[in-house]
């Protein structure tokens, strides 16, 4: 429980200044009727954005905090499932998609709390964890595939 705290914690903050710059840009792409440039804005971002929180993780996770390195690299590859969702969040808002995220976050957060009950039992903390990003990947994949649908490339 510890370390999603310290994923969504550290992910919104961190993951802040990218989503803004990225904001600021997208409404400019979408003012001048740029549409096209979006997927790949997302994806840019998405680069820049898992290529400066990577390196942080893994000293967070694996010297600070002195994890055994599976748990770790499934802590950083949650925070990164996080941090992804924060951003794409600013793509699906531009577009109005609110069902979308609603049922994206009703789903994947449905399938990240059984999955990590189902997982726990057999592989402890780190079956809970990888149960957990399990549904975040799935929030994560069902809102690019919302982007991607709504904005041509």
């Amino acid at each position: 429980r510890t370390l999603l705290i310290y994923n969504f914690s550290f992910s919104l903050v961190l993951s802040a200044p990218v989503c803004m710059i990225a904001t600021r840009y997208l409404a400019d792409c979408l003012y001048r009727k740029e549409e096209t440039v979006v997927p790949g804005l997302l994806f840019g971002t998405l680069g820049v954005l898992w290529a400066t929180q990577l390196p942080l993780a893994a000293v967070f996770y694996l010297w600070v905090l002195e994890l055994p390195v599976g748990l770790a690299v499934s802590a950083i590859a949650n925070f990164l499932l996080l941090s992804a969702i924060w951003l794409t969040g600013v793509f699906v808002t531009a577009m109005r998609g609110y069902r979308l995220v609603t049922r994206a976050f009703l789903l994947g957060t449905l399938m990240a709390a059984v999955a990590a009950i189902l997982l726990a039992g057999p592989y402890g903390i780190h079956g809970l964890l990888n149960g957990w990003s399990a549904g975040m990947a799935f929030i994560l994949g069902v809102l690019i595939g919302g982007v991607l649908k709504e904005y041509p490339y």
